[in-house]
């Protein structure tokens, strides 16, 4: 049997808070689909009326001809009215069904990425963005077919009109009834019993395809790797690999369409054929007529027709299902940084930041199955065991003072970036408490919160638009005055203005129409322009070079003037002037202080400022 029997009900549960607010109109399809059922009923009943009361009296001279041509021009004329009418009603319900459907599919996209964005960063970092991109666009699409095109459009209707057809015959002739619906069982059992390699095999070539899906993202991300390289027939022939697979696997499915449709014919003709061989043996005992017969033909055909559509249309949504699947999975999963219920609301930061027992490692998330088994990088590195999961953070104390310009130093490795990241909260920790002005981070309104901090980070976080639309991101009501004003301050108005289309000027995905230093000044000016009262600067001029690096450094002291800022640096000449260094080693501070008196008395700080400026230890004169 097919896999997943009740995932069709938990599509329709899934979808229904985002149908609610079209109840009327799916009244209306409801309606209509019965409707057009009922209707239906009529067209073989008629060709009965034809045969029985026009052809046979005709024959027989029971009445003129004249009589028998107008009888069948308004039983005809009756036909094709309805004909029309039925047309006419399908295609309003398919249209309103279209009309839902579609609205449907912008609202679930804009939640999925509402759901995305409250996932926190351990996730991201670990999920592939081409499989998350495929698994919500596929996803998204297979639960819109699945209403529209599979419920709306043939099951819901093949429903309706087979209990009608089948009410309505055994009122007509229970005999020929039975000899109509007596393979439907066996028709039924065969279709579902072969039908379960469809869904196997479909779930296979989904992940394929998000693993190929993600392979083509990488590759035109990184396009001058693979120029570089000369990696273009290797990237084609890692694309082939899974093309090739995946189209093995739907020649199979195509296989098992076949042999079903095959079935499906085989079946309606022994149901055509018991109602031949028992209307015959009928009409010699004078029990039903000529007429009869032909109407339940007829109506044989219909009951099969939609029979087979729902059958199809059954196996098309296991199909759709398997996709759908992986993407309700992805909706499943629980933010972990959870809005406080009564949370507390902060304009400044008056008295400071404060780590109280901080410890942080990156522990388990919970993965529902199907993510957990999906063969990528996230059911690697996403389910990690809790006592084996190494521990970046611990035990920590310090006090950041208000206003103060304090600077993480220390080897790759020793928590510099974490406990940045922990202030904040893309992250929270997992013991230990972290406050601003002595309220618990997960106590502060999220959107507050990140008002009052900005991160210039080490790259760049720039979009595919303008560079105004760059520098205003977050700030989109910001005048044009009060972006140039955040531009001037940080260095950058004056290479703007010598661009072709100055602030208008589209700078390419992540910026790659600017140079390294251009790209962080946007940065800086959007920092500035958010007027944050804490700045993180997490290796902001490390990658750029000497010119560059200048320009920024002046910008980035502008930027925190009477703020306070948290510097992560390995340049250590870029933070020897801050208020108190915090040297870190293995999760823990091993000691803080100014630059002067960590020389005095911090190997660790001693080795790497002897390292970078290669000169003896001794605090300078």
């Amino acid at each position: 049997m097919v896999k997943n029997k009740d995932g069709i009900v938990k599509s329709i549960i899934r979808a229904w808070p985002y149908l609610v607010p079209y109840k009327l109109k799916l009244a209306i399809i409801i309606a209509g689909t019965i409707l057009f059922a009922l209707i239906r009923l009529i067209d073989p009943y008629l060709y009965k009326k034809l045969v029985d009361e026009v052809l046979v009296g005709g024959v027989s001279g029971e009445i003129n001809m004249n009589t028998a041509l107008w009888g069948a021009v308004k039983i005809c004329s009756l036909i094709l009215f309805l004909r029309i009418g039925t047309s006419l009603i399908f295609s309003f319900y398919s249209y309103l069904s279209l009309e839902i459907v579609s609205l449907v599919e912008a609202k679930m996209f804009r939640s999925s990425l509402s759901h995305l964005q409250s996932l926190d960063m351990s996730f991201h970092n670990s999920k592939n963005s081409g499989e998350i991109l495929s698994r919500v666009d596929r996803g998204i699409d297979s639960l819109t077919r699945i209403l529209h095109e599979n419920i709306a459009k043939f099951f819901l209707p093949g429903i309706v009109n087979i209990v009608c057809l089948i009410v309505w015959i055994t009122y007509q002739n229970k005999y020929l009834a039975l000899a109509s619906v007596f393979f439907i069982p066996l028709h039924i059992y065969f279709s579902l019993k072969k039908a379960g390699p469809i869904y196997a095999n479909q779930s296979k070539i989904n992940k394929l395809y998000e693993k190929a899906y993600h392979r083509a993202y990488e590759g035109i991300n990184n396009i001058g790797a693979v120029i570089s390289f000369n990696a273009a027939e290797h990237e084609l022939a890692l694309f082939d690999k899974d093309s090739q697979a995946a189209l093995k696997l739907k020649l199979a499915i195509a296989k098992w369409w076949r042999i079903l449709g095959f079935s499906a014919s085989f079946f309606e003709v022994l149901g055509r054929i018991s109602v031949i061989i028992l209307g015959t043996y009928l009409v010699a005992k004078k029990m039903t007529t000529v007429g009869e017969i032909v109407m339940f033909l007829a109506y044989t055909s219909m009951i099969y027709q939609p029979l087979l559509d729902m059958i199809t249309t059954y196996l098309m949504m296991q199909i759709e299902l398997s996709k759908a699947k992986r993407f309700t999975d992805l909706m499943d999963i629980k933010p972990r940084l959870r809005e406080a219920p009564d949370p507390i609301k902060l304009s400044r930061v008056k008295k400071g930041i404060k780590f109280r027992g901080v410890s942080f490692r990156y522990e388990d998330f919970e993965i529902p199955e199907s993510i957990e088994n999906s063969d990528d990088a996230y059911s690697e590195t996403s389910k990690l065991d809790g006592d084996k999961a190494e521990q970046i953070l611990e035990d920590m104390d310090l006090f950041i003072p208000a206003g103060s310009k304090v600077a993480f130093v220390g080897p790759t490795g020793s928590g510099k970036s974490t406990m940045a990241n922990l202030i904040h909260r893309y992250y929270d920790s997992t013991a230990g408490t972290i406050t601003i002005d002595g309220v618990d981070l997960r106590n502060i309104d999220s959107r507050c919160l990140h008002e009052l901090i900005t991160v210039v980070p080490q790259h760049a976080l720039l979009f595919s638009r303008t560079i105004k639309e760059n520098i205003a991101y977050g700030r989109e009501n910001a005048t044009d005055e009060e972006i140039v004003n955040a531009a001037k301050i940080a260095n950058a108005h004056e290479f703007i203005t010598k661009k072709p289309k100055g602030y208008d000027t589209l700078i390419g995905e992540k910026g790659v129409r600017l140079s390294g230093g251009e790209q962080q000044r946007i940065s800086i000016a959007r920092a500035v322009l958010q007027n944050a009262s804490v700045i993180i600067m997490d290796e902001a001029t490390s990658h750029l070079d000497s010119l560059s690096e200048s320009l920024v450094q002046e910008a980035l002291w502008k930027l925190i003037e009477g703020k306070t800022a948290i510097i992560i640096a390995h340049r250590l000449s870029t933070i020897v002037s801050a208020d108190m260094i915090v040297v870190l080693n293995k999760g823990g501070i091993v000691d803080h202080g100014t630059s002067q008196e960590l020389l005095g008395r911090c190997e660790l700080y001693q080795e790497l400022y002897k390292k970078q400026f290669e000169m003896p230890t001794e605090p300078p004169v």
